[in-house]
């Protein structure tokens, strides 16, 4: 029995996976793996082995997850074991260090010492805008392009280097997947434990994309901090921020303000600069190389200079778009 550990960063399709593989799980388990979650379609639980705060909810979420693990091995002895955990890369809410992963390791190994990992990692340029949303969503503002990093490579090198063995790094790039998709490349990746047709599998892949207009962005921002220069925390806790993001999504649509964000070419090249990098040692480590433009606008923005880094900054935005979006919010009574 092998665990295969899917090590998921964030914005590459790792609910999507995740999703599949429960919707299927009697599938997998014809061809001899088993997908074991306590509940919903995660394994989630793990996170919280690597977490900086502490949750109330730790001890018991990993139990029932390790309960779940249990059962499906006693049922299935010689399955090998599939989990897939996105938030084993948050270097903001995680302590990722040789220490900490070897706890993930402890844990794992309860079930197999035969670990393999497998990762799927983005072209710079576009996991940035894709994490700036992210934070958006979140109540957070972007991050300067100049100061974010990526990381694929120091990450993955950690858990290697505490699971001892080879991770398997793929490109985030529908061009270069095995059978078009994420599923079967991920499928593809593993036939050395099961092969496994794509028949075997609903034809319908659900995507978890929920993307932002850029209007519904900047809608977002100026909610979160109407004073365009301040550099002060957004006055919004995550619950919040959680609540409101879908019904400005919702209103962007309704008001067919549907321009897909795209980053200005200056920023593009910026934050491929910054992490130039850990695009090398992808390359020349493992092989991999991204071979799909991001998609960017020529025009730059004519905002004045301030201390904090505005969606302004970053792509064409539409002002008068985004407040008629807040003025519709607070009209349904937000």
């Amino acid at each position: 029995m092998s665990l295969i550990l899917h090590i998921g960063f964030p914005k590459t399709g790792t609910t999507t996976i995740q999703r599949a593989f429960k919707k299927n799980a009697k599938a997998l388990e014809k061809y001899g793996i088993i997908y074991p979650v306590a509940s919903g379609i995660k394994q989630s639980a793990v996170k919280h082995i690597l977490a900086k705060i502490k949750s109330t909810d730790a001890e018991r979420e990993l139990s029932e997850l390790s309960y779940a693990i249990d059962s499906a091995v006693s049922k299935n002895p010689s399955a090998h074991i599939l989990v897939s955990v996105e938030e084993l890369t948050a270097r903001y809410q995680s302590v990722l260090t040789d220490d900490s992963v070897s706890l993930v390791k402890d844990y794992l190994t309860k079930w197999s010492d035969d670990i393999h990992l497998i990762s799927y990692v983005r072209r710079p340029d576009a996991y940035y805008m894709s994490v700036m949303q992210e934070r958006i969503k979140r109540g957070w503002l972007p991050l300067s392009p100049n100061s974010f990093r990526t990381n694929f490579d120091s990450i993955a090198s950690i858990y290697e280097r505490v699971f001892e063995t080879d991770a398997i790094i793929r490109p985030f790039e529908r061009k270069q997947w095995a059978g078009g998709n994420i599923l079967s490349d991920f499928l593809t990746q593993i036939e050395k434990f099961s092969i496994i047709p794509d028949r075997a599998f609903s034809n319908t892949l659900e995507s978890s994309n929920e993307s932002l207009s850029s209007e519904a962005i900047l809608a977002l921002e100026i909610l979160y901090s109407r004073d365009e220069c301040s550099t002060r925390s957004p006055n919004y806790s995550f619950a919040a921020a959680n609540k409101v993001w879908p019904k400005v999504r919702a209103l962007s649509r309704e008001m067919n303000y549907n321009t897909k964000p795209v980053m200005f070419s200056h920023i593009s090249e910026i934050v491929l600069e910054a992490n130039k990098e850990d695009v090398e040692k992808l390359r020349n480590k493992r092989g991999v190389e991204f071979q799909e433009d991001t998609p960017t606008a020529g025009a730059c923005s004519s905002r004045p200079y301030c201390e904090k880094i505005s969606f302004q900054d970053l792509m064409p935005t539409n002002e008068q778009a985004a407040h008629d979006i807040l003025k519709s919010l607070n009209f349904v009574g937000f």
